[in-house]
Parts: structure tokens; sequence; C-alpha cells
């Protein structure tokens, strides 16, 4: 399950895009403020007990709430089927440092 790998400080971002695009329309930046594995343990449960599956989330804090886009240089390499997935580690080097600097409190750029 990925949402389990996910760790508190983690930045996670919501995006729509369409296959092969190399515009990301960004939804939010948040930052994982309690984990899936601090979910467990502070409700006290064991792997056998897993009925109330309202208290096994993660939790964040949204730090840019403002929809914006991303364009992704062609000079930034071949896209591959995973922008279309719904919940991945983004790899992308100039996608990762538009994310960071956008959730630091920097000003989405204009298209």
């Amino acid at each position: 399950m990925a949402v389990a790998a996910l760790k508190v400080g983690d930045i996670i971002y919501l995006k729509a895009n369409a296959p092969g695009s190399r515009n990301v329309r960004v939804k939010g930046i948040g930052i994982v403020t309690k984990n899936f594995k601090t979910s467990l343990i502070d409700e006290e449960l064991i792997l056998s007990d897993f009925k109330p599956w309202e208290s096994l989330a993660i939790k964040v804090t949204w730090v840019v709430k403002d929809e914006f886009r991303i364009t992704i240089p062609g000079s930034e390499g071949k896209l591959t089927n995973i922008r279309a997935a719904t919940f991945y580690e983004e790899n992308l080097p100039f996608v990762q440092n538009e994310i960071i600097e956008l959730s630091t409190g920097a000003k989405p750029r204009s298209d």
C-alpha cells in the first residue's frame, strides 16, 4: 500500500493531467502531518483489528490551496505513463523543484 510509505514531512500534491501532456494542473500542495503508522499507534490497534477504518488515515496540512499549472519543458526528457497514475512518487526533478518552491511560499508562475 503506497499510502503506508508516506512519512511525516513528506510533500504531496493533487494534480490532474491528461496522459502524455506536459501541462500538469496542480490542485493543492500539502505536507503530511500524521502518517499511517502513527494512526495505528495512536489508535492502539493491532493488525487483526481493522474495523475503525476511518482512523487509519494520513493527515495533511494543505499549504497551497489555489490551483495552478506546471508546464514541463520538452528539454526535461521523455514523459512516462506514470504521470497519468493516481498515486506515485514524483521523480522528475523539474516538477519536484516547482512543488518545493511553491510549497515554501513562492508565488506560482503564470503560464
